[in-house]
């Protein structure tokens, strides 16, 4: 959702008419425009490239939950920061720059750390209908993107920006406080849970003896597992690691020409659209 209302509002920022000038937004009213624009895009799709290879090794590496919510917040904010240069008259080009290479490296943190939170709840088992399901989020944000930003975009773009970033913000907050990283996590919580309750009643001593010997027997027990399976930081593995794969290397240059062409789509179809 945050990633579209840039390509929104390009129709904004210059459209197509260079002698325009009350129309286009300085620095994008010149002849180099589309030059500019341009620019941007490869600001943030480069850092969004480069940032999944270290986004995804810190993910595995991370409590999820904590940075999901923490990355989603940083791509809210940015987004917010965007669409201030409506409201505070910003014509600076680097400024334009520099929050499409921040934005581009937090949102870059999405996809990894979602991958990790499918495969931590779901293991091989019927992996491929949840990542179909799964899948849907893109186009469904994409929608969404652009419906909203285009509600705004002819009279404040800036609004464009804002209001999906608040959006992020939000849902950020929801993943914070409802988000569980995986079924482990939610097994030893139920047991916790019993473990308190029973602690809780009013039993016999003999009675609370024998509950407390074989609930700590369980958690020793438990503990040894925990300890003789490896961590999740443990079983992650490194870039390199990774590019020796069988398939990763080719499986990722097929998927470099198939999201090029859908991202020039995505990025220029809209300002293609309203300049002809």
């Amino acid at each position: 959702m945050s990633r579209k209302p840039m390509s929104i509002v390009k129709s904004k920022l210059f459209n197509g008419n260079v002698t325009d000038q009350q129309n286009n937004w300085p620095p994008f009213d010149g002849p180099n425009a589309n030059s500019f624009l341009s620019i941007l895009d490869g600001a943030y799709w480069g850092t969004y490239a480069i940032g999944m290879f270290f986004t995804g090794y810190l993910a595995e590496r991370s409590n999820l939950r904590y940075f999901l919510s923490i990355s989603l917040s940083i791509c809210g904010l940015l987004c917010i920061v965007s669409g201030s240069a409506f409201y505070f008259q910003i014509h600076s080009l680097w400024f334009f720059i520099i929050t499409q290479i921040l934005t581009g490296l937090a949102e870059s943190t999405g996809w990894p750390a979602v991958l990790a939170i499918i495969g931590g709840w779901f293991g091989s088992t019927k992996k491929g209908f949840i990542f179909g399901i799964w899948s849907l989020h893109t186009s469904t944000g994409n929608m969404l993107g652009t419906a909203i930003a285009g509600i705004f975009v002819d009279y404040n773009w800036g609004l464009s920006f804002i209001v999906p970033g608040l959006f992020c913000i939000a849902i950020a907050i929801v993943i914070f406080f409802l988000l569980v990283e995986n079924d482990q996590t939610m097994k030893l919580s139920d047991e916790e849970s019993i473990s308190n309750t029973v602690s809780t009643t009013s039993l016999p001593s003999t009675i609370d003896n024998i509950v407390q010997k074989s609930s700590s027997s369980t958690k020793s027990e438990s503990n040894s597992s925990l300890s003789s399976t490896p961590s999740s930081s443990s079983n992650a593995i490194g870039i390199w690691d990774a590019l020796l794969i069988p398939g990763v290397i080719e499986f990722s240059i097929c998927l470099f020409f198939t999201k090029s062409v859908s991202y020039i789509f995505l990025t220029w179809l809209p300002k293609f659209i309203s300049t002809t």
